[in-house]
């Protein structure tokens, strides 16, 4: 069989509670020139038998299991190496999709050619029940780089477009998901001085908030980070300062010309800046202050 158009990858790691039913979500899919690509990271519970049964039964899903766990930030990138589709699609253990979030999303994105296309989202709860939509707020169709920066940046809060559909290619040029809380809002920056983005105006993805996700679990931007990748050694964390430092690389990075690369560093600034100046001088604050009390 030829490479299928889309990948979706799914990274998980001790998923059982919630996989089966994201399993059928996306088995259920009205378009189905899809791979669904797994990758276990190290489970510890009934994922790894969980996959191995839907596996043996549907011949587009394939599953490799990591030995030791590589981190959030590795496994997510992992899936992306692993495909062989044009485009992917992020899916998680824990959301669910409509049964034409596939169709759609590929239909906007052959007749417009985005960057990224992502549905309108349904919040669910842990039982699956609809607890009302989110407004993501991201149609970012302007022409230029920094007017799609100035409209992400005062409308990004839950990172849901990061589920949508895009060109692999696309992808690979990127930085991918860092080892850091919120590196899916620093994605999608990069992503959106790459192009546009479109939203399927229905709401067909369906996320699920409950206390078992990592921002709950992993409450501390130090454990976060952790969570990220078990490897890093240095806990304390510039939350908001790291993703203002990283926006600004990804601008250095866009192939875009150097005039817009200065007006979209200009437009960060004045954006990012009011908006989150107090928490980043807090954070270097908590950083400088213990340091001082030790030379005392």
């Amino acid at each position: 069989m030829g490479a299928p158009t889309l990948s979706v990858g799914l990274p998980v790691y001790n998923g059982e509670r919630f996989l089966e039913d994201a399993l059928e979500s996306i088995l259920s899919q009205t378009y189905e020139d899809f791979e669904l690509v797994i990758s276990d990271n190290a489970s510890t519970d009934r994922t790894g038998d969980i996959c191995r049964e839907y596996a043996s039964k549907e011949p587009r899903i394939r599953y490799l299991r990591l030995e030791n766990n590589i981190g959030a930030a590795g496994n997510f990138n992992r899936v992306i190496d692993l495909s062989f589709g044009s485009h992917f699609r992020w899916a998680s253990h824990d959301d669910l999709c409509a049964p034409t979030c596939f169709e759609r999303c590929m239909e906007v994105y052959e007749s417009e050619q985005p960057v990224l296309v992502y549905p309108q989202t349904l919040i669910i709860d842990e039982q699956g029940a609809v607890q009302g939509s989110y407004e993501d707020g991201l149609d970012l169709r302007q022409p230029r780089a920094h007017s799609r920066v100035r409209a992400m940046l005062t409308r990004l809060t839950l990172c849901n477009p990061i589920f949508g559909v895009m060109p692999i290619e696309v992808l690979r040029q990127t930085r991918r998901l860092g080892a850091f809380p919120s590196s899916d809002e620093v994605l999608l920056f990069e992503l959106a001085l790459r192009g546009p983005f479109h939203e399927v105006p229905e709401p067909l993805f369906l996320r699920r908030l409950h206390e078992g996700r990592s921002t709950v679990a992993h409450a501390s931007p130090e454990d976060r980070t952790a969570w990220f990748d078990p490897t890093i050694q240095r806990r304390r964390y510039f939350h908001r300062t790291k993703v203002f430092v990283e926006d600004l690389k990804s601008i250095g990075m866009a192939p875009i010309p150097a005039g817009e690369r200065a007006r979209t560093g200009l437009t960060l600034g004045r954006t990012y800046i009011p908006r989150w100046w107090r928490l980043m001088a807090r954070e270097v604050q908590h950083a400088i202050v213990p340091q001082r009390k030790r030379i005392r």
